[in-house]
């Protein structure tokens, strides 16, 4: 997205932070949320944890053509996905 100009690029990363703070409070503070994903800070941690050591790849299926497809997923495509 576009940063105001009153606002610091380098705020950007604080923002993001507190927006994952704010969904893992809001999930842990939503019945549903918190009985389908009890660990979600912890399961996120490992994740971004093992994103940091370096790419995972797997294979998918494609879900238009249902074919095998490699999927690599970084920490920043993690992050960018999760943001969106």
């Amino acid at each position: 997205g576009v940063v105001p100009m009153q606002q610091s690029v380098l705020e950007i990363g604080s923002a993001i932070e507190r927006g994952f703070d704010l969904l893992f409070k809001d999930c842990q503070e939503t019945a549903a949320c918190h009985a389908e994903f009890p660990e979600l800070r912890a399961e996120f941690d490992q994740v971004v944890t093992k994103l940091s050591q370096g790419p995972v790849m797997e294979q998918v299926h494609d879900p238009v053509t249902g074919e095998k497809t490699l999927l690599t997923l970084t920490r920043a495509k993690f992050y960018g996905a999760i943001r969106m």
